[in-house]
């Protein structure tokens, strides 16, 4: 029988992770569960008998595609399954779709409530 998977994760670089969660909870006012690194996700993972996680970043600026594709690349594993992001407002976001899908990644996070469309 297959594991599970889970979706729909996140997490962040550590340092960043720090500044990160104190920030979306206060943002959506409700406190998170876990401190939002690689290495919280996988412990949570083994408790859960998660078997896979795909994790979901977002760029909120076009200039994080490169920082979030490489640490994409790094934390990439049989277990963590990296969605890079795409920001909309990205002058090379047709290039940068196509270096996502040279690297292997199976698929981009794109949200718009983190990536507000300038007009």
């Amino acid at each position: 029988m297959a594991g599970y998977i889970d979706i729909h994760t996140h997490a962040f670089p550590d340092p960043i992770a720090k500044v990160a969660i104190p920030s979306l909870e206060k943002e959506g006012g409700i406190k998170a569960y876990l401190d939002g690194t690689v290495a919280g996700l996988l412990a949570s993972m083994d408790r859960a008998g998660i078997e896979q996680s795909v994790l979901c970043s977002i760029a909120t600026r076009p200039e994080q595609f490169a920082p979030i594709l490489e640490w994409s690349k790094e934390i990439r594993s049989e277990r963590i399954v990296p969605f890079p992001s795409l920001h909309p407002n990205d002058p090379l976001l047709l290039e940068h779709l196509q270096t996502v899908h040279d690297e292997g990644f199976k698929g981009i996070k794109m949200h718009s409530y983190y990536q507000l469309a300038e007009a």
